[in-house]
């Protein structure tokens, strides 16, 4: 590796970390919606009741979930979305948990977030953003990522 592609690391390295320090909750990188900024300033000062069973249920299977599998939260998230709909605004509300959603690069080298927000494919390893075929037939209209991540 050149002596060009250490400082260019370093380089991005440092933006990461201006950006670090500078974040805030209406930061354009955070992706959070006033709602969901409202809540997390002002977070609900009575303890909430939990007398339904389904948002119990709902609350149980959130948590077990944590650590499981993108695929996995969200096939449950689905089932819920349609057999309990009301849950989900109030797991929402009362958790303020909401999914961050990046595109990231097919071969997992890094995400399009920071100083690599805005391109279109990754100097390492050169995979694209963007699905190709669908890029290719709407003339560059549909920009559809191959890969993303949820951070919540």
């Amino acid at each position: 590796m050149s002596n060009t592609a250490h400082i260019d690391d370093l380089w991005d390295s440092l933006k990461f970390i201006q950006m670090i320090k500078n974040v805030s909750l209406d930061d354009e990188h955070a992706q959070l919606d006033a709602e969901t900024i409202y809540q997390l300033q002002n977070p609900p000062e009575e303890t909430p009741q939990l007398d339904d069973l389904d948002l119990q249920l709902s609350l149980k299977i959130l948590l077990a979930t944590d650590n499981a599998a993108e695929e996995t939260y969200t096939k449950v998230q689905e089932v819920f979305q349609q057999e309990i709909p009301e849950q989900n605004w109030q797991l929402e509300e009362l958790t303020v948990v909401t999914s961050i959603v990046n595109d990231m690069c097919p071969a997992t080298c890094a995400a399009y977030v920071g100083p690599y927000a805005h391109m279109e494919s990754f100097p390492v390893c050169a995979e694209p953003q963007y699905d190709q075929a669908k890029l290719q037939a709407s003339n560059g209209r549909i920009k559809s990522p191959c890969c993303q991540y949820h951070t919540m």
